[in-house]
Order: structure tokens, then C-alpha cells, then sequence
């Protein structure tokens, strides 16, 4: 298109698409296909409203590289950026979705190891006294979701959730590679789109952790909504593909 004008060229490839960063996943293998399968069966009659879907997310001072690209007028230098080893420092933190509803979310203490038992003083803090005002009824339907981590897995943990009560069918089962079945994961892109949008940088991690909070505070009941609403939708999408990745 020799004859047209650079501008709407690249007006043009903007409304084409935009370049990303490839998405990097762990091959799934027959094993984890099957586990995915059943797993997509075993709950097509569950109720997601009632599910509380939790995870920890960690945000650096700098945030991801690839999101600290954008257009620069001709002529005009591009914007510095800092670069620190690894991103900077970073927080540390754990949240919950549950229908509307956002738990959290809450700041691990710097410097301070998530293991078993600290993530169980973690959830008896933060978890514990929400759990603890739901009525009876609540109580019956609610299904507590968290991924395989270790410190999820262990011993220690399991005792913990079933003296809180957590447990039997209270505990949502979730067998490894199962990142793209969590609406939380989907989250944590929406929040950490807000705290660093236009390659946004921090200085401190209390000046990121405000960050972090704020944003928080600006995702909409709907929009967390729509997240949970979607795990239906995933499950028939999971049995389509036969216990491969959805999109």
C-alpha cells in the first residue's frame, strides 16, 4: 500500500491484532487427560456459585517485560525503563472469588514461607473469621477450591481444612495441570493488567502492595461474576477436548 498514509497503516494492524508473548503451558500427558476428564464429569452438576476459588499470586516491583511495549511517535525517543534482576522485589499475596464476591485480597508477611503450616496460619487469619459469619445454610453448599501446590497437599494442611471443616465434599478435588480451569488465574491477569498499565513501575513494595489493593477495588462485582459464571462453559469445553487445554 505504497500510496497510504503510514498512520493508517498501522491503524490498520492495530484493529488486525496485536503482538504477544507466547503463551508457555506444560505438555499434558494421557494421564493428566484422563484426570482432567473425569474431573470435568464428576462436577457437571456442582453449582460454581458456591465454589471458592483460591490461589497465591506474587507481583514484582517491574512487572512482566511484555508488557512495557507500546507505540512511540516518529521522532520521539522511547520512554526509559529501570531493569532489575528478576523484576525487583516483589509481594506476595492470596485471594478468593466466590459468585460476585472478592475475598481479599490479603498480603503475605515479607520474608515469610508460605509452607504448610504457615499457610495454614495464613488461611486461619485471613479465611477463617469470613468462613465463620456465613449462616448454616451457606455453610451446607460451600466448596473450598485451592490447586496442588505442596504446601496445599501435605499432611498438615489436609488436618487443618477438615478440623475448619472443610472437607469431604466441602473440598473441591483438583488434580495437577488445571491452570486454564481456574477463573481465578483469570483474575489475576484483570488485576495485574490494572497495576501495571502503560508499563508502570514501583519503587517499594508497599508503594506496589497500595497498587495492588487499589486495583483490587476497581474490578466490578460483574466482572468477577462473569469469571465464575464461565466454569460451566470450561467444563463442557474440557470434555469437547477430550482432556486437552481450552482456550
Amino acid at each position: 500500500m505504497p500510496n497510504v498514509p503510514k498512520s493508517t497503516r498501522c491503524r490498520v494492524l492495530r484493529t488486525l491484532g496485536k503482538v504477544k508473548a507466547m503463551e508457555k503451558r506444560p505438555a499434558l500427558t494421557k494421564k493428566h487427560k484422563e484426570k482432567r476428564l473425569e474431573w470435568a464429569w464428576a462436577y457437571m452438576k456442582q453449582d460454581f456459585s458456591k465454589v471458592l476459588f483460591t490461589d497465591e499470586c506474587r507481583a514484582t516491583l517491574d512487572g512482566p517485560d511484555s508488557w512495557a511495549s507500546g507505540w512511540v511517535l516518529h521522532g520521539c525517543p522511547p520512554a526509559t525503563r529501570v531493569r532489575r534482576q528478576q523484576g525487583g522485589q516483589g509481594v506476595m499475596f492470596w485471594a478468593g472469588i466466590i459468585g460476585k464476591e472478592v475475598l481479599g485480597p490479603f498480603r503475605a508477611a515479607d520474608g515469610v514461607k508460605l509452607d504448610s503450616k504457615g499457610y495454614c496460619s495464613f488461611l486461619n487469619e485471613n479465611f477463617i473469621p469470613w468462613f465463620s459469619e456465613k449462616s448454616e445454610d451457606e455453610k451446607k453448599t460451600f466448596v473450598f477450591q485451592q490447586d496442588n501446590a505442596p504446601s496445599h497437599a501435605s499432611k498438615h494442611t489436609k488436618s487443618w481444612l477438615k478440623d475448619s471443616g472443610i472437607e469431604g465434599a466441602k473440598k473441591m478435588d483438583w488434580p495437577s495441570q488445571f491452570p486454564d480451569l481456574n477463573p481465578i488465574e483469570h483474575y489475576w491477569s484483570i488485576l495485574k493488567k490494572e497495576v501495571y498499565g502503560s508499563g508502570r513501575q514501583y519503587n517499594t513494595t508497599n508503594e506496589l502492595w497500595t497498587a495492588v489493593e487499589s486495583a483490587s477495588r476497581r474490578i466490578l462485582p460483574d466482572q468477577v461474576e462473569k469469571l465464575t459464571k464461565s466454569m460451566d462453559n470450561r467444563l463442557i469445553k474440557v470434555i469437547e477436548k477430550n482432556g486437552g487445554y481450552i482456550e
